[in-house]
């Protein structure tokens, strides 16, 4: 799969970061500091 990741261009790859961030700008609070705890492996 990440393979396949990597084979796509780079400014498609991009503009899905970019959008997926504008989403997690919309979720809840509490969603956001449950995704950050994960991303330090706290839980």
């Amino acid at each position: 799969m990440i393979r396949e990741y990597q084979k796509t261009p780079i400014e498609k790859r991009l503009l899905w970061l970019y959008q997926l961030n504008l989403l997690r700008k919309a979720y809840p609070k509490r969603i956001i500091e449950l995704q950050d705890k994960f991303r330090r492996g706290e839980i």
